[in-house]
């Protein structure tokens, strides 16, 4: 029996390639007002699963936000038939990657900017590229910092196991500037934030940039959600408690409120008449 000797092993398949360079694609965020704001109360940061709390808003588009990046120009590469036959490795079973050069990876995103009650509302989505939450906070901090009166309000899900719907995230006192300021009643019975849970997304890069300030004028609500970051199911509660408490920040009397809860309740029986459909009694 002839034994042949075999050198040439197959790569396992768990191996781990090599340190690449290639550098993470920045985003590019350009805010464009279509009209001068000087001054607001408030600044409503809301992630794309709880946009239902903006829908009791009415107000209009005064700009948008554009998130982008940069493509660099692909490199034409000349393949020969050599190189078409070694695409393909019959020991490995796995295809090679010709790179012709790097093209745009992330989708260009748009937000709209929403005025109403004098104050300031977007919604984010749930982005691929994670920083693009970082990059987007400094520049929301950056140009609108300086022209709010009262405070900052960021609303963020989170998988509540403290039997509360509603929880507050405070690294720092809270305080409220500006002429005719206070803290409402329902928000200092609204309980704290505890460790292990935690927020992630464009409320928790707004939270992190803002506590750097000494004094932030910031209103951190976390609401009770089930799922993976960024698709979360929210709670009905959840939402009704969270538009209580905005609505007693973001709305000048008792009327205004009633209006906001009245609209925000529509669409959450809206919401859950569409979650229920499908089932079996």
């Amino acid at each position: 029996m002839l034994i042949k000797p075999w050198n040439d092993l197959p790569t396992p398949r768990h191996a781990l390639e090599e340190d690449s360079n290639e550098q993470p694609q920045v985003p590019i965020v350009d805010i464009t007002l279509d009209e001068t704001v000087s001054e607001i109360d408030h600044f409503l940061v809301i992630p794309s699963s709880i946009k239902v709390v903006e829908d009791g808003l009415v107000g209009r588009k005064i700009g948008s936000i554009r998130i982008y990046y940069k493509v660099e120009p692909k490199v034409d590469a000349k393949i020969g038939d050599d190189d078409e036959e070694e695409d393909y490795d019959e020991d490995e079973q796995l295809y090679k990657v010709i790179v012709e050069g790097k093209s745009n990876t992330y989708e260009e995103t748009i937000i709209p900017i929403v005025h109403s009650l004098n104050s300031i509302s977007i919604v984010v989505p749930n982005f691929k590229n994670v920083i693009a939450n970082n990059f987007l906070a400094r520049k929301l901090i950056e140009q609108f910092d300086s022209i709010i009166t009262k405070s900052w309000i960021t609303l963020a899900p989170c998988h509540l196991n403290n039997g509360q719907t509603l929880s507050k995230l405070e690294a720092s006192q809270v305080k409220i500037t500006g002429k005719g300021s206070k803290i409402p009643e329902s928000y200092t019975f609204v309980p704290k934030l505890n460790p292990p849970h935690f927020i992630t997304g464009i409320s928790a890069s707004v939270n992190s940039v803002l506590n750097l300030q000494k004094e932030p004028k910031l209103v951190s609500l976390v609401l009770n959600a089930d799922g993976q970051p960024g698709y979360e199911k929210l709670d009905s509660d959840a939402i009704m408690d969270a538009a209580y408490v905005v609505g007693d920040f973001i709305t000048i009397d008792a009327a205004g409120k009633e209006k906001y809860i009245q609209a925000i309740s529509k669409q959450v029986r809206k919401f859950n008449s569409y979650s229920n459909s499908g089932m079996y009694l």
